[in-house]
């Protein structure tokens, strides 16, 4: 039976149970490695215990090390920790990376569970907690914004970075963009983006970031026999990962986190779960549908929360990148509603595990999985749009009336095929670029447009642009104080025109859509009186002050005529004294 060994191993871990809890297992000593206790600010403990597993620390069926925390109101929060070496009946380490959410005291106690009975515990001496101006962690709040623990509104502006430069790895016409390793880097990357504003971005945690996230499964074995599943942990990714919280953390910048892409499962060949790899699964349909491999999926959901939840910088967790696209692209069609339950098993199962409340979501190409937008344990939907830019605000607008939450383009670009000449569409390349973000800017989505291609806009200095829809993303902010809904702009159907109402302020975006010169006047509704009318340059930033407007007793406001360039555009700024 080709799961045998999976049922054996069940049954000793059940019949293992009480002679652990009855054994010499126990927590020697935690000690906190640094000696200030800042709140939102990460806290690492290490752990000594001699614990008992039957071969995987990483498994929370064999064990599993938790850290119950509360502040000074008394509520407990549960907090994984994860083994980092040592082995089974002597002394191993393990990590907690704790993060105080509340100043003052906070209690703090380890809990040791074998075969999921609580075998030790060890009460810590309080801590005391100081207050930060740190923010917190982002949390839904409505279709337009997000919020911190403290009430902050946020909106994130900027775009993907999936990876570094891979060495050997350039597309035919991409080969210009390589460099000796000084640019595309994160260390460049994001320093450069939080620099000109930005303060979100994308990556994903797979083999394009570091070569994987285990030793083993990630080539089909030469040997014949099948190997035992054993999911160890490439320290090397996980290091680079802790470089790139820590730094996204210092720029105040957010990630998210694609955990796993589309290309996970098509590889079949190479996947861990693959029976022919030391995994339970015979087919790509059995990685969502069989209990066994959903199990073992919730041990690195465990364990990647264990390791990063503390950091704000984590903004959401995204399970996988275009799954439609595994779903589809191989000769098995896996099923919706398999899929569709898989996702919300996850995200309920990350719910319940992770302390802090990190937003939780997944992506598609361009195929929904029926009913999976409906799942109430993903905070947001979203999908990917290439080829099709100027679908952006009304695809928002539709799946937000449909499913009743925020929605959101995680990828988006002039085009998805990286095998094109990108030098014969350089301009419309670095149109779409800017196009889509202020679609996004002008639309109810609390992440603008993530644009794809971050090499080829940091090559030809589009990075930059940016700043500029930074600053009136800054100025939409501070004038909404968190009071955005959209308003009709008449005009011309040759042109896409989009108003927000931003508290006392009314923003509206005008875009010639043609080749051609533009000239056409727009309007939108407003109470009768005067209004002062200021003009954002898209080009630069610069805003100038224009003639006051009135609106008369019909409460249609006249804008200028806007005289636009072929594909231009143009902001004006309406406010009411």
């Amino acid at each position: 039976m080709k799961n045998s060994r999976f049922l054996v191993a069940a049954i000793l871990m059940i019949l293992g149970a009480s002679t652990l809890a009855q054994g010499k297992s126990k927590i020697i000593s935690a000690q906190p490695d640094g000696n200030d206790f800042l709140q939102y600010k990460m806290n690492e403990w290490t752990v000594v215990l001699n614990g008992q597993w039957q071969n995987d620390p990483y498994d929370q069926q064999q064990i599993a090390l938790d850290l119950l925390f509360a502040g000074p109101d008394g509520v407990e929060k549960v907090l994984p920790c994860y083994y980092v070496s040592g082995n089974s009946g002597k002394k191993s380490v393990w990590k907690a990376r704790f993060a105080p959410v509340a100043a003052g005291k906070n209690s703090l106690t380890f809990v040791l569970r074998e075969g999921g009975q609580k075998v030790a515990e060890l009460a810590c001496k309080a801590i005391d907690v100081k207050a930060t101006d740190a923010k917190g962690f982002l949390h839904p709040n409505d279709n337009w914004t997000f919020k911190y623990d403290d009430g902050t509104l946020f909106r994130g502006v900027g775009e993907n970075i999936c990876w570094e430069l891979r060495r050997g790895e350039s597309q035919k016409f991409m080969k210009e963009y390589g460099d000796d390793g000084s640019r595309f880097n994160y260390g460049y990357m994001l320093h450069k983006l939080a620099d000109l504003g930005g303060n979100f971005y994308r990556v994903w945690f797979t083999s394009n970031l570091v070569r994987g996230d285990f030793r083993r499964g990630e080539q089909r074995p030469a040997a014949p026999q099948k190997p035992e599943y054993r999911p160890e942990f490439s320290e090397s990714m996980m290091s680079k990962m802790d470089y790139m919280v820590r730094l996204s953390d210092s720029l105040d910048i957010h990630m998210m986190l694609a955990l796993d892409t589309h290309n996970f499962l098509i590889n079949w060949k190479g996947n861990r779960y693959n029976v022919e790899n030391g995994g339970p699964a015979t087919t790509r349909t059995d990685f969502f549908a069989m209990d066994e491999c959903r199990r073992l999926y919730k041990n690195k959901l465990r364990f990647v929360i264990a390791r990063y939840a503390y950091s704000p910088a984590i903004g959401c967790w995204e399970f996988f990148n275009e799954v439609d696209n595994a779903m589809f692209n191989t000769e098995e069609q896996i099923p919706e509603n398999v899929v569709m339950d898989w996702h919300r098993e996850m995200s309920e199962y990350v719910k319940a595990t992770d302390p802090y409340n990190h937003l939780v979501t997944t992506s598609i190409s361009h195929r929904d999985v029926q009913d999976m937008n409906f799942i109430p344990t993903m905070d947001f939907n979203q999908k990917h749009i290439y080829c099709h830019t100027d679908r952006i605000p009304a695809t928002i607008r539709d799946y937000e009336t449909i499913y009743g939450k925020p929605y959101v383009i995680g990828e988006e670009g002039y085009h998805w095929d990286w095998n094109l000449d990108f030098a014969t569409m350089v301009p419309g390349l670095i149109h779409d670029y800017k196009f889509a973000l202020w679609l996004g800017l002008f639309s109810p989505t609390p992440i603008l447009p993530m644009s794809w291609w971050w090499e080829f806009f940091e090559y030809h200095g589009t990075y930059e642009y940016i700043a500029i829809v930074s600053k009136l993303h800054e100025m939409m902010m501070e004038a909404a104080n968190g009071d955005f809904s959209s308003i009709d702009c008449a005009g011309s159907a040759e042109s896409t025109a989009l108003a927000v109402k931003a508290g006392k302020k009314i923003f509206v975006y005008i875009h010639n859509d043609n080749d051609s010169d533009f000239t056409a006047g727009f309007s939108i509704a407003a109470p009768a009186g005067e209004y002062s009318l200021e003009c954002f340059d898209t080009k630069t930033g610069a805003l100038t002050a224009m003639p006051n407007l009135t609106c008369g007793a019909q409460n249609t406001l006249h804008l200028p005529k806007a005289n636009l360039g072929p594909k231009g555009d143009v902001i004006y700024i309406v406010t009411r004294p």
